[in-house]
């Protein structure tokens, strides 16, 4: 299941573009904020020791091929996906240098090495706009956001991004306030792949979380 070179390369065309839109965000920040220096913390993104990176619910490992689109140094820490098929492709393209573990429920019971950034889209399913008389964060398939949100507690990750539906926005006060008091600064975003000129409308709230004692801004 390796990616043709030529679908890695299709897949990736964007990094060089959105590195450059994230070195000239760095700069506008730097000038508004000088003395918090952003533009050499920027830097350090591109330039220093590698990222330690760790997934959950990793699906194909997306995170990981943008950071390598983006030539952001990193290593690929551990991910965990039950899925047979992702596994497989994970296996092949982008295997973790710990673990490749295949249930985030056992969360609890296992110890992950430190990693600096947490990846997660945890399931959907309550969430849906979809799921008719749903019970949200009270549904079986939300177990999933709870051992999410195990994992950050106990691995403390310097940086997470989480992903969900739209259709948790019906919850979003209870979601933000479990993951700010994990000892987080934590904002959310609505994001489309068409605000990157991609042709698919697909939203997703992003929830960015920076652990209180590493962050350099408010």
């Amino acid at each position: 299941l390796m990616l043709p070179a030529y679908l890695r390369r299709w897949l990736d065309d964007w990094g060089p573009n959105m590195r450059a839109r994230v070195q000239a965000a760095l700069q506008l920040l730097s000038l508004s904020c000088p003395a918090d220096n952003l533009l050499d913390h920027g830097k350090k993104l591109f330039e220093s020791q590698p990222l330690r990176v760790g997934t959950d619910c990793s699906g194909i490992e997306s995170p990981i091929h943008a950071l390598r689109a983006m030539a952001v140094q990193h290593s690929h820490i551990w991910s965990c996906e039950s899925g047979p098929a992702p596994r497989k492709v994970i296996s092949a393209n982008s295997p973790p240098e710990h673990a490749l573990y295949t249930d985030v429920l056992n969360s609890a019971e296992e110890v992950v090495p430190y990693i600096d950034l947490y990846v997660a889209g945890f399931s959907c399913k309550p969430f849906s706009m979809l799921h008719v008389n749903t019970r949200l964060l009270e549904e079986d398939q939300a177990k999933i956001f709870y051992s999410v949100v195990t994992r950050v507690r106990k691995s403390q990750p310097a940086s997470f991004v989480l992903e969900n539906v739209p259709g948790i926005q019906r919850c979003m006060d209870e979601v933000m306030q479990t993951l700010r008091d994990l000892g987080y600064m934590v904002v959310v975003h609505l994001l489309n792949p068409t605000d990157l000129g991609e042709p698919v409308s697909r939203p997703r709230y992003y929830f960015v979380g920076v652990r209180q004692d590493v962050a350099i801004v408010g």
